[in-house]
């Protein structure tokens, strides 16, 4: 499941922020979603990437905290594809902290 709808406490457009009480969740566009399949194709000369596709199907199906997980745990799979891993980062935030425009890494 992507999510669409979005905090009525941040700043509405899909990006929560790091200090809004009521987000503590990864959110993902459709057109983040989308970005993210086509990159990990691209970027793989047509193969795509393993993790990439499991994270990818974990948000499809709703499972953001597995989807998380994988980052975390998979993220330094992806040092040779920028595209992505700024897409992963752009959506998941930092592997270290899950926060977004992280200053620490």
């Amino acid at each position: 499941m992507l999510i669409d709808d979005h905090c009525t406490e941040c700043d509405g457009n899909g990006y929560h922020t790091d200090d809004c009480p009521a987000c503590n969740q990864v959110t993902c566009t459709y057109e983040e979603y989308e970005a993210l399949q086509q990159a990990q194709v691209v970027e793989n000369n047509g193969n795509g990437i393993k993790c990439v596709q499991v994270m990818l199907k974990l948000l499809q199906n709703g499972d953001v905290e597995q989807a998380k997980n994988v980052w975390q745990i998979d993220g330094d799979k992806l040092h040779g594809y920028l595209e992505v891993k700024r897409l992963c980062r752009e959506i998941f935030g930092c592997r270290l902290h899950f926060k977004h425009n992280c200053d620490k890494c």
